[in-house]
């Protein structure tokens, strides 16, 4: 083997064997999550969210059965996406329960009456093992009284890790 080729392939196992030191690691944990959610993300969303402030204790969940009208907030005419997930972000409307959550928009339509805008939320959060959780609501602005409201999905699933 030419000295050249012995470089390379020695090269070549260090970096493999850095890649699965990094795997193994804390911060590897962090890596394979963060490209989890890259993945959700990407599957026919139209934009995405990360959320990990808690939400205010009056605030309207996604999860759970209940419709609710989000309550001292109307729709003040803006881009509705950007509107939405500034009720998210400011923690008017709860997408989660305990550590975080990626919230995607995945589809986005019209109707004489209302806007109409489909989520996916994507749970994060931690008994004795990892639970990642995905539900689905619809928000709902009517054109009228501009009032919010949200429904929730009943098609959630739960993975553990």
């Amino acid at each position: 083997m030419t000295k050249k080729k012995y470089l390379v392939v020695i090269t070549l196992l260090v970096i493999f064997g850095v890649l699965i030191s990094i795997l193994f690691s804390s911060q590897g944990e962090e890596v394979v999550e963060s490209t989890q959610r890259a993945f959700f993300r990407n599957i026919g969303k139209t934009s995405c969210i990360y959320v990990d402030e808690t939400s205010k204790k009056d605030a309207v969940s996604t999860y759970g059965l209940e419709t609710k009208i989000v309550e001292g907030v109307l729709y003040d005419g803006t881009d509705r996406e950007a509107f939405v997930y500034s009720l998210i972000s400011n923690g008017d409307i709860n997408t989660f329960m305990h550590s975080y959550a990626d919230v995607c928009l995945v589809e986005q339509k019209e109707d004489e009456n209302a806007y109409i805008l489909k989520y996916e939320s994507r749970q994060v959060y931690f008994t004795n093992e990892k639970n990642v959780q995905i539900d689905s609501f619809t928000v709902v602005i009517d054109k009228g009284s501009k009032e919010v409201t949200v429904i929730p999905e009943l098609d959630s699933s739960l993975e553990t890790d």
